[in-house]
């Protein structure tokens, strides 16, 4: 079928990302990678604790199933009412919500007990993240399949990325939404004071921006490395580092002058470059970030 196909693609991509160190952003849900790294990992109790399968309890099994399905948040408040007293409630809600599947839609679920309730949710994880998707992740993960030379054998990389627990994989894909001033500000290349007063004919550029980019928020630092590499995450920091990089902002003329301070910075995001002229004071350079970060936003939006 067609979208299987799109989805072998998808996984394709995903491990182009990971052999290449590019992150993608935090869009798949959790279970994904534990269904990617080991078809058995969600459905039996992980050897190591700071990876549980999704399955391995009901409280593994309802986060899981939350970070796919917000709905999912009517299931753990059945735990309470369950020990309260016994619960007697017709399945249909549930298979509206897609977690039961549709022959279930005339029963009558019975919880006796917490352990009742515990057993309901797994089962509720278990239809809506793998049975009725089993397909669709299989399509996914033959994705991570390399073709070897001549095309006529497969080389699955799943068993190396085992190697790797679910949260581990899932930030070497992800990587991160956000970023620090500090950490933006260490993956500046930042350029000596005889090189930056050589470039711009004084070192007061990088120094203002460095002193700019200490006082910012998350928030726009953020917004500053998505403009300057048009990437849509940071990419995890056991990888190599992506690397910033500062130069002077040329005029488009025979000198090659360095732009005046009422011009704007500019980005080259083909070398994750930040082009800025010869600001002299923080007011000059603030007004200057402004205008580049107004105009990466609306690039990015569009």
């Amino acid at each position: 079928m067609a979208h299987l196909q799109r989805l072998r693609l998808c996984g394709a991509a995903l491990l182009k990302c990971v052999l290449e160190g590019y992150a993608i952003g935090p869009e798949l849900a959790r279970f994904v990678y534990d269904y990617l790294l080991s078809e058995h990992r969600p459905l039996h109790i992980s050897d190591d604790p700071r990876a549980p399968g999704a399955f391995s309890s009901a409280a593994e099994s309802y986060r899981a199933l939350a970070d796919y399905a917000p709905l999912a948040t009517s299931l753990w408040p059945l735990r309470q009412q369950a020990k309260r007293s016994a619960l007697d409630f017709d399945a249909e809600t549930y298979v509206d919500f897609g977690f039961l599947p549709a022959d279930c839609r005339n029963d009558t679920v019975t919880l006796s007990s917490v352990a009742d309730a515990d057993a309901f949710i797994s089962r509720c994880a278990r239809y809506c993240l793998l049975e009725c998707r089993r397909p669709a992740l299989d399509a996914l993960r033959d994705g991570f399949k390399l073709l070897l030379v001549g095309g006529e054998q497969e080389l699955d990389v799943t068993p190396t990325l085992q190697l790797f627990a679910p949260s581990e994989a899932a930030a070497l894909i992800g990587g991160r939404r956000s970023i620090d001033s500090a950490s933006l500000i260490r993956l500046v290349q930042w350029p000596a004071l005889p090189a930056a007063a050589k470039a711009w004919g004084s070192e007061a550029p990088s120094a203002l921006l460095r002193q700019w980019m200490s006082q910012q928020t998350e928030d726009t630092c953020t917004k500053l490395f998505r403009c300057l590499t048009a990437r849509a995450a940071i990419p995890d920091p056991r990888r190599e580092p992506i690397s910033i990089f500062l130069e002077p902002l040329k005029l488009e003329s025979d000198d090659g002058a360095v732009a005046s301070a009422g011009a704007a910075p500019f980005a080259a995001t083909c070398s994750n470059t930040l082009c800025l002229p010869a600001y002299t004071s923080p007011e000059q350079l603030k007004k200057g970030m402004d205008e580049l970060l107004a105009e990466g936003m609306r690039f990015t939006e569009a």
